[in-house]
């Protein structure tokens, strides 16, 4: 009689330890479920805040993919812009050197379009735009900040290249978006507003 009691306690005694093992074993699985939950939540988290914290770029109000040094913001809050990497998102045709001079210097480029064409020239304050091919004289405009030269590129001020393709221009620091609306899109929407004033 006293085996079988021995053995039920054994029996028993296994059961438990079985139990506990279980037990550490879904612990330990909730555990892990918990920390890989937690550093899943984190990285969506900071995908998110790196996503909010990328510069958006929308030309006429669609959304553009641009390379990322098309655009180069300053600590000061100035703008930058590439000059022929915006112009030609832009629909100018962009060239090296000076309007009606044959070079292909890197240190002056020429924005052109069916109605106008704009020199900038490294270093300096002065945009020349005139229409293309006409003997008319070219009406200079200066501007707050001298054009500039990173990694071989040619980079305007955003009132620069407002003036040299005749955009509007907003940075929003708040959302880090840039909003550009050619000038095609603006006179439609003047359009639009005078047709509203009239009715």
């Amino acid at each position: 009689m006293q085996m079988i009691s021995s053995y039920g306690t054994s029996n028993q005694n296994n059961q438990n330890a079985k139990n506990k093992k279980m037990l550490r074993l879904i612990i330990i699985c909730i555990v892990i479920v918990l920390i890989i939950s937690a550093i899943l939540i984190g990285a969506i988290y900071y995908l998110n805040l790196l996503e909010q914290r990328k510069l958006k770029i929308y030309i006429d109000g669609v959304k553009t993919n641009v390379s990322e040094d098309a655009f180069l913001i300053e600590d000061n809050g100035k703008i930058y812009v590439s000059i022929k990497d915006v112009a030609k998102l832009l629909g100018y045709d962009v060239h090296n050197g000076e309007y009606k001079v044959n070079s292909e210097e890197t240190t002056k480029c020429y924005v052109e379009s069916a109605n106008e064409t704009a020199s900038f020239f490294l270093n300096s304050n002065k945009i020349s735009k005139v229409a293309p091919n006409t003997q008319d004289d070219y009406t200079n405009f200066i501007i707050s900040e001298p054009v500039k030269s990173v990694n071989n590129k040619l980079y305007v001020i955003s009132d620069g290249i407002k003036i040299g393709c005749n955009v509007r221009f907003k940075y929003d620091t708040n959302s880090n978006t840039i909003q550009i609306q050619t000038l095609p899109k603006l006179v439609t929407q003047y359009d639009a507003s005078i047709v509203k004033l009239r009715i």
